[in-house]
């Protein structure tokens, strides 16, 4: 049996050698100095970082983008790009524009029991929610659809579309409040929410979002 010293020394060059491929390769060189040099503590300390500092930085890391609700908190959504790709483009070309900052939620449904919460709509930034064409407001781009095998749970991002017309997703979006796989396969899942699970029911009709912003996005 190897003794510690010799599991540690295999474990940090397994790492080492992992971190040669990093993208950032500074912040690379300064983690294997400092597992190289380090005490047994500090060195398993560092070690324990590493999968979150390539989560973090890696280009193959799905991108994800920051959503700040007046009066509510901030959401993280990760996106996902392989199973939904024009989706994801479209998706990140108008956070990006800023489409959504200042948009409003003008549909929550969470009574009588959770279901979801509807935004995305720029109408909802000059006409009262009441108004008759909330709800038909999109950019004028059209995507289309994207079936794929993520499943519509608790933060899940489906994107709006008329029922008659697969091909008609543009700019307005959902987010499940709760688990709703009977919209599997029949909405495109393009995402999910991964911090801030806690604000969804809390989200009320006429919430207002602040700014979206892309936090990291995958390479070409």
């Amino acid at each position: 049996m190897e003794d510690e010293s010799e599991c540690g020394h295999a474990e940090t060059t397994a790492i080492m050698t992992t971190l040669r491929g990093f993208k950032f390769p500074l912040l690379a060189a300064i983690v294997m100095i400092a597992i190289s040099g380090s005490s047994i503590i500090f060195r398993d300390f560092m070690i324990s970082l590493v999968p979150a500092l390539l989560l973090l930085f890696s280009p193959q890391a799905n991108p994800r983008v920051s959503m700040e609700i007046e009066n509510r908190g901030k959401l993280v959504i990760e996106l996902f790009p392989k199973e939904a790709p024009k989706t994801v483009e479209h998706f990140l070309d108008l956070v990006k524009k800023g489409f959504y900052n200042g948009v409003r939620f003008h549909r929550v449904e969470n009574k009588p029991r959770p279901f979801i919460a509807v935004t995305g709509d720029p109408l909802t930034k000059t006409l009262p929610l009441d108004d008759e064409r909330i709800g038909t407001g999109g950019s004028g781009k059209k995507v289309p659809f994207e079936k794929n095998n993520v499943p519509f749970l608790n933060g899940t991002l489906g994107l709006v579309r008329d029922e008659k017309d697969e091909n008609s997703g543009d700019s307005q979006f959902f987010i499940c409040i709760g688990n709703q796989r009977f919209l599997d396969g029949r909405y495109v899942a393009f995402g999910r929410v991964v911090e801030g699970l806690e604000l969804l029911p809390k989200i009320q009709r006429g919430d207002k979002i602040v700014r979206m912003t892309v936090i990291n996005q995958m390479e070409d």
